[in-house]
């Protein structure tokens, strides 16, 4: 019943703060749609070619494929000018051995990457066509470049983005509920309503949950509006079904809200609970699947010790490898597991702010 009490108070004192509300729920609207927005721009983006001396092979299949756009160059020496200018990200010069020279534009790895696969493949796919020309076609041979591909996932129509989607909005939450729940929390213990409340005879637990419960809820309504927001505003493609995406991504919630409140009680100003962001949040933001570790043991056994990565990839198995929510028993015994160790500290660490009890 004390519990119930202070979460009906906490409750009533957040409701009233209208813009921190709105704040609140809006944000992770804000930066999930930056995130659609920038890859979205990634995956649709054709490669500008700048052609030397192309055969007619070259230019119907350049033509053809929908990954190029093809510029003739005709004067080899703008071709450093070019590259420099954006003009064209790689420049394929053909000579009459049909030998090809590619000069590569890029500055970054991926984009490295990307200009000599698809470079390769538009050179394979000549050599089949000039090979399959000159063979009569009484021969019955078939070199048509074509390849069945067959998924293991059922994620053959997702895009660039929905690949990503769960790893996002398990950051998402992660932290803008650690933000809010830390921020929050120690302006309430320092100047708000705890303060008070500790002056009660009110016993550490009944507190933490009381609190607990309160932003937990409204933790739950960010991450359910995120998720609705997700997959039917944007329309996100998932092989899972939104209650037990909902399953996994409240239980990451209400880990990261124990989380915040552990740091909260830790911190003495507003500004240490942002340091705790480089020390807490950004090494599970590296390790949780955004960047591919499996190749190191040190790092994925690091990783299995952090809440994120067991959020992340019971949304990733739910969503992209069409797995139940059975299958995730896991992990989510691991961010129950994470959720009790935060929340005991944090209940420890109350008791330290209480004044002494005189009775």
């Amino acid at each position: 019943m004390k519990i119930l009490t202070v979460t009906i108070r906490i409750m009533k004192q957040m409701l009233h703060q209208k813009r921190m509300m709105l704040f609140f729920v809006m944000m992770p609207v804000v930066i999930f749609t930056i995130f659609y927005i920038v890859f979205e721009a990634m995956s649709s983006n054709k490669m500008n070619v700048g052609l030397i001396n192309p055969s007619e092979e070259i230019l119907s299949i350049c033509k053809s494929d929908k990954n190029f756009n093809c510029h003739i160059v005709r004067n080899k020496n703008s071709i450093p000018s070019d590259l420099q200018n954006n003009k064209y990200e790689v420049a394929i010069s053909f000579d009459k051995e049909n030998r090809t020279i590619s000069n590569i534009g890029g500055s970054d790895y991926s984009s490295i990457n990307r200009q000599k696969g698809l470079v390769a493949n538009l050179v394979a796919m000549s050599v089949m066509e000039k090979i399959a020309s000159r063979i009569p076609k009484s021969a019955g041979l078939n070199l048509k470049n074509e390849i069945d591909f067959k998924y293991l996932y059922p994620i053959k129509d997702f895009s660039f983005f929905d690949s990503f989607v769960p790893i996002f909005f398990a950051m998402t939450v992660f932290f803008l509920v650690f933000m809010f729940a830390g921020v929050v929390f120690l302006k309430e213990r320092t100047v708000g309503t705890m303060s008070r409340i500790l002056l009660t005879p009110l016993k550490p637990y009944q507190l933490f949950f009381g609190y607990f419960i309160a932003f937990g809820v409204l933790s739950m309504l960010q991450t359910l509006v995120l998720q609705l927001y997700a997959f039917f505003i944007i329309g996100a493609k998932t092989n899972a079904s939104m209650w037990s995406i909902s399953v996994i991504s409240f239980s990451g919630a209400i880990c990261v809200l124990a989380m915040g409140f552990s740091a909260s009680m830790l911190a003495k100003n507003e500004f240490e609970v942002v340091q705790f962001i480089p020390i807490a949040i950004l090494p599970q933001v590296a390790l949780c699947g955004l960047f591919d570790i499996s190749r190191s043991k040190t790092l994925s056994t690091i990783a299995e010790f952090m809440p994120l990565k067991h959020v992340a990839q019971g949304i990733i198995n739910l969503s992209l490898k069409n797995q139940t929510l059975q299958d995730q028993w896991f992990h989510l015994l691991c961010i129950l597991l994470f959720t009790l160790i935060f929340s005991c500290i944090s209940i420890v660490a109350i008791s330290r702010y209480r004044p002494a009890n005189k009775d």
